[in-house]
């Protein structure tokens, strides 16, 4: 049996989570973190393929979890997600290491492009 690769969903909002969960359960295995502290603890001590990090997270920012994330798993892909569309936002997290980042609401299409980037067509 196939076993499906493993993504982390690092989100506090339970609605956001779901949604994302629903669009991603075909093709991935879903963890949820429910926030940026619980979020680098699941990447570290689970084969995670993909991160899905909002930026706005109670005890650590997504941001801050991206960094500590990355010192440990530097090729991990993590995409970063907000519902604030600043350039600066999109700036700063690209310069941080992040390896994508989507604009809340998150339409379908986008997400399949991102996975697409790093999965192929899946």
């Amino acid at each position: 049996m196939e076993t499906k690769p493993l993504v982390l969903v690092a989100e506090d909002d339970s609605s956001n989570y779901r949604y994302l969960e629903v669009l991603l359960r075909k093709q991935f295995s879903v963890l949820w973190a429910q926030d940026g502290e619980i979020a680098v603890q699941m990447a570290l001590e689970n084969d995670v393929k993909m991160i899905f990090m909002d930026n706005k997270m109670p005890k650590m920012t997504g941001l801050k979890a991206l960094v500590e994330i990355k010192k440990i798993k530097p090729t991990l892909p993590i995409i970063m997600q907000t519902a604030f569309a600043f350039d600066g936002d999109k700036e700063e997290a690209m310069a941080m290491g992040a390896d994508g980042y989507l604009t809340k609401p998150i339409m379908s299409r986008d997400l399949k492009e991102v996975i697409a980037q790093f999965f192929g067509e899946l």
